[in-house]
């Protein structure tokens, strides 16, 4: 079986955040983006903000901002705490409610086919409900949470049929969604809370690689 990483980003949650803060001027004046950085098409209105540069996707609405870093990029820890941590330093008013680190990850069987797999890791014989599901063609799936990093992390793991043939050539595979995610509203200083948060960040992409790794002992 095959697996990849098909992206990872942070998302600052937030009671109202104002997209339009983040203007290209705003942006270059706090040096987050320097004005040669900007890639095409950008996005700046009053409810959404949405730029690019090589190294970044950053998309702002008001009820958060989400930060991805490119899937190439090599120095992704470094970069997130450094553009993150200027934009909520600089609007430090800003009434931050929460903070997640997301991976996203595609388990794709090369002989197995998906029901094979996902009952030889979830289905448990004679118990309520999986006995219900006890036939040839039952798909399986999976959700769990712990606590972590002064967080939480939820992973949910389900089967999912490819609808486009440029997506894992239209096969089905196994999708698994990791959230590392951390509760600030009524942290007494939420802006250290979130710079602290993403210290983590190559902690938990370790975490999450380690866990879907570990699932190749089921071939």
């Amino acid at each position: 079986m095959a697996i990849k990483c098909i992206g990872s980003n942070v998302v600052i949650a937030a009671k109202q955040f104002n997209p339009s803060i983040l203007s290209q001027l705003w942006l270059v004046k706090h040096q987050i983006i320097a004005e040669n950085e900007f890639e095409p098409n950008l996005v700046i209105t009053d409810v959404m903000v949405q730029v690019a540069t090589k190294q970044f996707q950053l998309i702002a609405v008001p009820e958060q901002f989400q930060f991805a870093p490119a899937a190439d990029e090599a120095n992704a820890a470094s970069l997130i705490q450094d553009k993150i941590g200027k934009i909520v330093s600089n609007l430090s008013h800003t009434p931050y409610t929460g903070i997640g680190m997301n991976f996203l990850w595609h388990l794709i069987p090369e002989e197995e086919v998906i029901p094979a797999l996902t009952r030889k890791i979830f289905f448990r014989e004679n118990i309520d409900p999986f006995k219900s599901f006890d036939t040839a063609d039952a798909h399986f799936g999976g959700y769990m949470s712990k606590n972590i990093f002064g967080g939480r992390l939820k992973l949910d793991i389900r089967p999912v049929k490819s609808l486009e043939k440029s997506i894992e050539n239209g096969k089905s595979f196994l999708m698994f969604a990791f959230n590392f995610h951390r509760d600030i509203k009524g942290d007494e200083n939420p802006v250290a809370s979130i710079n602290e948060f993403l210290t983590h960040w190559n902690d938990a992409q370790s975490e999450a690689e380690r866990i879907i790794k570990s699932i190749e002992t089921y071939s």
